[in-house]
């Protein structure tokens, strides 16, 4: 390179190939693609159901500002209208544990409804597994998560993935593993961690 910078000539053709270059990209080089895509549109954005778009919004506001209250109507909806889809199953359990402010039986029958359309669907299994922990139910827990991970190791794709992944809250049972992961580290003694979050455990 340095041999080519030295050379007045070499560094010449150099920058012509540059502008040369950068004047292809420019607005004036692109304006019979533009022309082409104007005469000859694509197929464009593919038409949403009213299902979709109401599962869009439930699981935007889990997501963002909403809570659980104000996500059950358009859930339900999606329920409704597409009761043959994990997602809006998965995402409803989760707005029915936050508008209630407990964990439910309804919750894990909803998770289990998710599961049951597509045993491959990772975020109900993810979330039925929590809610296992949270309720205290480890033993059924560890199951769960063994199969999430055959799963994942299967390698799934994104439809498989996209989901809302819920029940990290600030409940009481939470907050009491926080604590008592805490006591644990800071007594220097692994085996006080809650049964859950130990790596010989699990």
């Amino acid at each position: 390179m340095a041999e080519y910078l030295a050379d007045d000539l070499a560094r010449a053709e150099i920058a012509a190939a540059g502008h040369e270059k950068i004047n292809g990209l420019g607005f004036s080089a692109r304006l019979p693609q533009l022309e082409q895509h104007i005469q000859h549109p694509g197929p464009g954005r593919k038409q949403l159901s009213r299902g979709e778009l109401e599962l869009g919004r439930g699981t935007a506001m889990l997501s963002t500002w909403g809570g659980g209250v104000e996500a059950l109507p358009p859930l339900i909806h999606a329920c409704r209208d597409l009761p043959d889809d994990p997602r809006p199953w998965n995402a409803l359990a989760i707005a029915r544990t936050r508008s209630e402010g407990r964990l439910t039986p309804e919750a894990m029958k909803l998770l289990q409804r998710a599961v049951e359309l597509d045993p491959g669907y990772i975020p109900a299994v993810f979330n039925a597994a929590v809610l296992l922990v949270e309720t205290g139910n480890v033993e059924q827990a560890h199951g769960v998560l063994d199969e999430l991970d055959r799963r994942l190791g299967e390698g799934p794709g994104f439809p498989q993935l996209d989901g809302c992944y819920g029940f990290q809250t600030f409940s009481a049972p939470s907050l009491a593993a926080c604590d008592g992961l805490r006591a644990a580290v800071a007594a220097g003694d692994p085996a006080a961690a809650p049964p859950h979050l130990r790596s010989d455990v699990i």
